[in-house]
């Protein structure tokens, strides 16, 4: 495997095949490997996979101490519900308080997206993909609270604000995905935390479609793809018939679906194979 360009670890919830398939690539004869968590690290189904809220924290907690510099680590929700208080889906109200301040205390240390470019086609890695759709309907909320903006005595023009807005209003066509970092990073900040907290009526939610971290996998299967990427998520288990399934590429879409409790490789030709 020295064609090996990535690791994909998709969603965890307590779950250690991640260990294994780390240990098969080390630093020393892999240096530039990239290995991606895809988030999803707490809130273990516990009937099925025998695993209890303590050791999947606890499990968090040694992915945590981690001290590669290859590893990314993706943000899921069931990450985003502990510190945004989003009562939407499976929680560990014992523990909740702890993996609020671990995931506060390591903030920095998360993302809501990486790329990995390979013969000019983007990879594009979130917890639960991102779809035309949502940014077009983001894009549009954004535009309307850009042309409404009144921020008051603030110079609108040295508002970091109002340039994120303005900016996420072209998100549509731009592609400009550093702009979830910002929500991420000010996730404290209802007007910045908002477009990862939307959830599609799939889900059970309000909104037509869902975010980068909880967008269904029909959302995608009935959407066009993004052009010029290919996605990478989990997030949808299972797919389409059992929990050790996934799905690369189904019906020629430019996507993979990857929750299935195992780990991924994405080689220099763009091949995705489990481990």
């Amino acid at each position: 495997m020295k064609n090996i360009e990535a690791l994909i670890l998709p969603d965890i919830h307590g779950r250690k095949f991640w260990k294994e398939a780390i240990n098969k690539f080390p630093i020393d004869k892999y240096p530039n490997l990239q290995i991606v968590f895809l988030g999803d690290y707490l809130d273990p189904y516990e009937s099925y996979d025998g695993i209890s809220k303590s050791q999947a924290l606890d499990n968090f907690k040694e992915i945590l101490s981690l001290d590669d510099p290859r590893i990314t680590l993706l943000i899921g929700n069931h990450d985003w519900h502990y510190f945004v208080n989003l009562d939407t889906c499976r929680i560990d109200y014992s523990n909740a308080k702890e993996i609020k301040k671990l995931f506060i205390d390591n903030i920095s240390r998360f993302k809501v997206h990486t790329i990995i470019e390979l013969d000019e086609c983007k990879y594009l890695f979130t917890h639960a993909g991102i779809t035309q759709k949502y940014l077009n309907d983001i894009a549009s909320l954004a535009k309307y609270e850009y042309e409404n903006w009144n921020p008051g005595n603030v110079d609108p023009n040295n508002d970091p604000k109002y340039k994120w807005i303005y900016e996420m209003s072209n998100i549509y066509k731009t592609y400009n995905f550093d702009l979830f970092e910002e929500c991420l990073q000010n996730y404290n900040d209802s007007f910045y935390n908002a477009p990862l907290s939307m959830i599609s009526r799939e889900r059970g939610g309000w909104n037509p479609y869902g975010s980068p971290i909880w967008a269904d996998v029909h959302e995608h299967l009935y959407n066009v793809d993004l052009p010029g990427f290919y996605q990478i998520f989990g997030h949808t288990m299972p797919y389409p018939t059992g929990p050790k399934d996934f799905a690369i590429s189904p019906q020629g879409h430019c996507w993979s679906m990857l929750d299935a409790s195992q780990a991924f490789i994405l080689d220099i030709e763009g091949n995705i194979e489990q481990i």
